[in-house]
């Protein structure tokens, strides 16, 4: 048997179409639905014109990053040993690169503790943390010691790490001790001459924890280059150049 119904195009109540079927929603009510999603998960595009007078749109890098490949990225570096498998297993990543470009933070199960803040470890000794990585299912912190300032030591964070910045005032552990924010310089040597502390501003601690305002945030390291995908059999410079990436923490 063939039905024949009627549905509201939009939202002017005398415009109505012809059509079969059963239980067919509105072209208002997908369009609302479609809205929905698309708000969900999909990915947004933001108008931009261009100097010559053009508009063209331009995909959001963080949507891209965080719907398509999110799940499967790896933030921190990994002390694997002799085994180098994958990008965050090299030296470079974990060694040698800007400390101030690897991953600011860890949490541990409430508290945030960030890079080039003092933290308080549970034996009772002040540390402050300038690298995060894994090495096996752990996760371990490089460190320097803060008495002294010279020696740098490894953490393991799940039992060693107590006290973050955000809480060392209203901690009873750390009653007693100088406060976080009294940073006043850094001694390269015992007895050395005291040097500007200039990786934070001490009042306020690691600047992505300020920028954050709470939210969680990650580094994520890419490999970036360009073609000019001309294929052109002349010599003649083509004005259509492809910049591309590839998320170098992917296994």
């Amino acid at each position: 048997m063939q039905l024949t119904f009627k549905f509201r195009v939009d939202d002017n109540p005398g415009d109505t179409a012809i059509g079969t079927g059963n239980n067919v929603p509105s072209v208002r009510s997908v369009k609302l639905i479609k809205d929905t999603i698309q708000r969900l998960c999909g990915i947004r595009s933001i108008p931009y014109d261009g100097t010559l007078g053009h508009r063209y749109y331009v995909n959001l890098l963080s949507d891209i990053i965080w719907q398509v490949f999110h799940p499967l990225l790896r933030f921190y570096p990994e002390d694997a040993g002799a085994e180098l498998n994958e990008a965050r297993q090299a030296k470079h990543w974990l060694e040698e690169l800007d400390l101030e470009l690897l991953m600011p933070v860890v949490r541990l199960h409430n508290p945030y503790f960030f890079i080039f803040e003092p933290a308080l470890l549970s034996s009772g000794r002040a540390c402050m943390p300038f690298c995060w990585f894994t090495r096996g299912r752990k996760m371990y912190t490089k460190a320097w010691s803060l008495r002294p300032v010279t020696r740098e030591m490894d953490c393991m964070l799940e039992d060693d790490l107590l006290v973050s910045f955000k809480n060392w005032s209203s901690s009873e552990a750390t009653s007693g001790l100088p406060r976080a924010c009294s940073i006043y310089g850094v001694e390269r040597e015992l007895n050395g001459e005291l040097q500007p502390w200039t990786l934070t501003n001490p009042s306020e601690g690691n600047q992505w924890c300020v920028r954050a305002s709470g939210a969680h945030v990650s580094a994520m390291p890419l490999w970036l280059y360009c073609d000019n995908t001309s294929g052109n059999l002349l010599k003649k410079w083509n004005k259509h150049n492809s910049f591309l990436f590839t998320a170098a923490g992917l296994p």
